[in-house]
């Protein structure tokens, strides 16, 4: 659940964290009930909430959380391998295992040779050839590796990070296309800090013990990648050092000391549009014309007339690096951050060099059972060429009829909400409803397929087949600049377990790998599915009027639309909210960030406002009988918990808090 922006920039990569679930283990102090009660009333079929998670021996006004969870944390064990589990990793699994059944029967089919099965089919036989990748070490990476070897000029640096992005390798920096701030129906290029292996700059930067910990196994996983790629003995800890280097002065230049997180994540402060020649100016040791070029765009397309460069101030330092920083130094950081997105798809040694800085993370290693791992990386490169077929399997018409229902009645509710804010003058209330009346809401699967006639799958190496993946996928999304926003796509694939609103857009949207048990179940009680799914479409609504999504107007421009008072009105509230998590201590003194979380904080608080209100709207002068012995009202806040209900290591949690903009869902 989250507020998205646009689609995966060229390039782009997240390091080595491990997928975001938003989970948490708790020290339960009043737990007593057996693991056996849970797992024999468990075993039945269960329909919205269930009971055998509870903990009825906690106080439900002092420790809701355990109260609705706390028989269910009892019996949870994470580990190194699930560092991560509860709701939502159970509907990632779920997911999983029927994309399991789609790929697997088209790996074995007689699918005419090119089409879209076929393709998918052999992308994910390729996978599971470990074998092969056994076979060939060094081989599918080793003319990449020559030619970074062999850069000369700073020109030649230039053309190699473009071929690098390109094929999906993050280095430097991150471009992508997105709708122009203040022009949000038209695609343009956007820049912004990028090039780093770890999930945020804290990584490079903090000085306590689990931080440094981190960075020494993040140091050693790279020697031992370098060993492994044939760096002579004697140069395998400078290359190493220099490579970490340069990747904390990029993380430096990426984090602002003098602007505080809450600020720094204000829409306004990236928006800087500029020209090439402008760009030029501002990075003068860097071609971009050339970049552009060799990246394969001309730098005539309509989509580079004007790019927005989110922080000027990171490029400025990433110019004085490229005129300053030895090119056997910048051989040595575009070596080390090739050979680690390459690394799990290698042999296995590689791999489990590359594990050791996931594990130190809080992340999970790649999967005992290797198609867990071939499932995810085929769903993440051609997800949307399965989604039609997840579609037929798990998601039904009546299942997307219930959810824009609930949504139009949530929706009343924030209407009503708007109309009768205390703090809120007319000229702001109109341009809100104005915003709510252009919403856009997309449930489950793209009104449009995605068409795969130009990927080349080749009976050759896993790794060479997820470069050829991610170069149609940085073409497909070049061909967009310049062009009008396509409104017919949905961000995610139709199995991904996830919702998000995007502000340029003006949109949210559902994938239907989400909306399934707990947070939504066609046979469960009004309330429980309010209290799951209904929180979501109230968070994801919410995220239209938070401290970020509120600067963006209802054609999903950057504008500021809010009169002075209101706006001060909303900054007081806003950070009564910030200071209230600010003071949540979540593992030993590792507290929440109340700034970085705030806009999530204001979509969790909000979405369980507007459900429950519009819960209280659908249920109002009817008969509701008590279910479990539990009124709707207690069913729906104990779905709420439920659903959200997880536990994991203390390494995921402190990553998380430290990384992430999601609170701790106990939070």
């Amino acid at each position: 659940m989250t507020m998205r922006d646009e689609p995966a920039s060229v390039g782009q990569r997240t390091g080595p964290s491990g997928a975001g679930l938003a989970l948490s283990l708790v020290v339960v102090v009043c737990c007593t009930q057996s693991g056996e009660v849970q797992r024999a009333q468990a075993a039945q079929p269960v329909h919205g909430v269930n009971v055998a998670f509870q903990d009825t021996t906690c106080a439900p006004c002092r420790a809701f959380y355990e109260y609705a969870n706390g028989g269910w944390i009892r019996g949870a064990r994470t580990s190194n391998s699930r560092p991560a589990i509860g709701a939502l990793d159970e509907m990632q699994r779920r997911s999983a295992d029927v994309v399991h059944a789609i790929l697997d029967s088209l790996a074995k089919a007689d699918l005419p040779r090119e089409s879209v099965g076929w393709k998918v089919g052999h992308f994910y036989a390729s996978c599971l050839d470990s074998s092969r990748a056994e076979r060939e070490g060094l081989a599918p990476v080793g003319g990449e590796l020559a030619r970074i070897g062999s850069i000369a000029s700073r020109a030649d640096l230039r053309d190699e990070a473009a071929r690098l992005n390109r094929a999906g390798i993050g280095v430097l920096f991150t471009f992508a296309a997105a709708p122009d701030p203040t022009q949000s129906t038209v695609v343009i290029g956007d820049l912004s800090p990028g090039g780093l292996s770890l999930p945020s700059w804290e990584y490079y930067v903090n000085g306590d013990k689990e931080t440094v910990r981190v960075r020494a196994t993040y140091r050693s996983t790279v020697e031992s990648l370098l060993g492994l790629a044939r760096v002579g003995a004697g140069r395998v800890r400078g290359d190493a050092m220099q490579a970490l280097e340069i990747e904390t002065r990029l993380a430096r230049a990426s984090h602002d000391a003098t602007t505080d997180v809450t600020s720094a994540r204000d829409p306004a402060t990236s928006n800087h549009k500029l020209t090439i020649r402008e760009l030029t100016g501002l990075t003068p040791h860097w071609s971009w014309p050339a970049y552009f070029a060799t990246l394969g765009v001309p730098a005539s397309s309509p989509g580079l007339t004007a790019i927005n460069v989110q922080d000027p101030h990171y490029f400025r330092i990433f110019d004085r690096m490229v005129s300053e920083v030895p090119l056997p130094v910048w051989r040595s950081y575009l070596r080390v951050q090739y050979l680690e997105s390459a690394a799990p798809e290698l042999s296995s040694p590689f791999a489990q060099a590359y594990a050791r800085t996931v594990i130190a993370l809080g992340g999970a290693p790649p999967a005992a059972e290797r198609w867990r791992s071939c499932v995810a990386e085929t769903d993440r490169h051609l997800g949307n060429a399965v989604g039609s077929e997840y579609v037929r399997r798990a998601f039904t018409p009546a299942a997307r009829t219930r959810i824009l229902e609930m949504g139009r009645n949530i929706e009343g509710v924030l209407r009503q909400d708007l109309d009768t804010l205390s703090w809120m003058s007319g000229a702001t209330r109109r341009e809100a409803v104005a915003k709510l009346d252009q919403f856009v809401v997309k449930i489950g699967y793209p009104e449009r397929w995605p068409d795969y006639s130009a990927l080349t799958v080749r009976d050759t190496s896993f790794w060479s087949n997820i470069e050829a993946a991610n170069q149609f996928a940085t073409g497909r999304q070049l061909a967009t600049l310049g062009q009008p926003i396509d409104r017919q796509d949905l961000q995610y694939t139709p199995q991904t377990v996830d919702a998000y609103f995007n502000p340029r857009r003006n949109e949210l949207g559902f994938a239907a790998g989400y909306l399934q048990p707990p947070f939504f179940d066609s046979l469960a009680d009004a309330a429980s599915n309010y209290g799951g799914i209904g929180v979501v479409i109230g968070h994801e609504l919410t995220h239209a009027f938070d401290q970020q999504g509120r600067r963006y107007d209802a054609s999903g421009n950057l504008r500021d639309w809010w009169v002075p008072v209101d706006d001060s009105s909303f900054r007081q509230r806003a950070a009564s909210l910030a200071r209230q998590y600010d003071g949540y201590t979540v593992i030993d003194s590792l507290r929440i960030n109340g700034g970085q979380t705030l806009s999530e904080n204001l979509a969790d608080l909000g979405g369980a406002v507007l459900a429950y209100r519009a819960l209280q709207h659908e249920i109002a002068g009817t008969s509701q009988p008590l279910i479990g012995g539990m009124t709707p009202d207690q069913r729906f806040f104990l779905a709420f918990a439920q659903s959200r209900r997880g536990a994991f290591t203390p390494e995921y949690l402190r990553n998380k808090v430290l990384t992430n903009n999601h609170s701790p869902d106990k939070w």
